[in-house]
C-alpha cells in the first residue's frame, strides 16, 4: 500500500441557505469547537447579519464534534430563535450524509468541479474554492433547489425509515 506523507490540505467551511452560500472559511489546523466559535463571532454570523431575513432564519448543523462545544451552543442559542442540532429542541443526528444540504449537494458540487481543473497547490485550490463559491451566489435558484429539497428528503427518510434513500431519488 503506497501512501503519501505530509500532503498539504485544506479544511474548509461553507454553507448554503436560499439565498446562496456563506463562506468558504478555511482552517489553518484541525477544528475544534473553540475555533468554529471564533469563525462563527468573526466572520459566519456577521456575514449573515447583513441579510434582511436573518431574525428568521433557522440555523441548522450537524453533530461533527466541534459543532458540539457548550459555548458554541450557548452562542447559537443567543444567537438565533430557533436551530437544529444535536440535543437540542429540534434534534439531528451526528452526521446525516442524506439530509444535509452542504453534504448531499453543496460538497459535491464544489470538488466536482474544483477537481477537474486539477489545482496546481494548495493557494490554487483555495482559489478555486472561493470562486466557485462566488459563482454559486450568482446561482440563487440553485441554492432554492437544494434547500427546498431538505422537506422532501425528510419525508423519504421517514418513509425508509432512516435506512438510505437516496437511491429513490
Amino acid at each position: 500500500i503506497e501512501q503519501e506523507l505530509n500532503v498539504p490540505r485544506v479544511i474548509v467551511w461553507g454553507g448554503i441557505w436560499s439565498n446562496g452560500v456563506v463562506g468558504p472559511f478555511f482552517f489553518e489546523d484541525n477544528v475544534t469547537s473553540q475555533t468554529y466559535l471564533q469563525m462563527l463571532k468573526n466572520h459566519i454570523i456577521p456575514q449573515l447579519e447583513e441579510q434582511p431575513t436573518f431574525h428568521t432564519m433557522i440555523w441548522q448543523q450537524d453533530g461533527a464534534p466541534p459543532h458540539y462545544g457548550q459555548a458554541v451552543r450557548d452562542y447559537l442559542d443567543d444567537t438565533f430563535l430557533e436551530w437544529i442540532g444535536r440535543r437540542e429542541i429540534v434534534e439531528w443526528p451526528p452526521r446525516p450524509p442524506d439530509l444535509t444540504p452542504c453534504d448531499f449537494s453543496l460538497w459535491g458540487v464544489i470538488k466536482d468541479h474544483v477537481y477537474a481543473q486539477k489545482p496546481r497547490n494548495v493557494d490554487h485550490l483555495k482559489l478555486l474554492i472561493e470562486h466557485d463559491f462566488t459563482s454559486l451566489n450568482d446561482n440563487i435558484e440553485l441554492c432554492q433547489a437544494i434547500c427546498h429539497s431538505v422537506a422532501k428528503r425528510c419525508r423519504m427518510c421517514i418513509r425508509a425509515e432512516g435506512k438510505q434513500f437516496e437511491h429513490l431519488l
